[in-house]
């Protein structure tokens, strides 16, 4: 199913440097891109659960999930939906802040993420 298939490179990004720059030179990123607007919220937080996962990579990693658009939709399922896609949306919003710049928070805050 596309959920376990998420959870699976979710897991991989979360495993060690090598494993990351492993799944992040292999995965298609518009996929996971595409599949966290899903209608299906199953699919939804799975593949943000990979996205917050990326980020939790390095400096690259989150600029690559900031540059590409996926913000917006962050902040409008942080106001709109249930719990369970909410919870690894706001994972995803803590990693950039942490692991990313200045300009990165500053993506956050004008796209509605604070």
């Amino acid at each position: 199913s596309k959920e376990a298939c998420l959870h699976f490179l979710g897991n991989l990004f979360a495993g060690s440097s090598t494993q990351k720059k492993a799944a992040m030179d292999t995965i298609v990123l518009p996929d996971v891109l595409r599949l966290a607007k899903a209608t299906n919220l199953k699919v939804a937080k799975e593949a943000f659960f990979v996205l917050a996962n990326m980020t939790s990579g390095s400096r690259q990693h989150t600029d690559t999930i900031v540059k590409s658009g996926v913000l917006r939709q962050m902040a409008v399922l942080l106001r709109g939906v249930k719990w369970v896609v909410q919870r690894d949306v706001c994972q995803l919003v803590c990693h950039i802040a942490v692991a990313g710049s200045e300009e990165h928070i500053r993506a956050l805050v004008s796209e509605g993420c604070f």
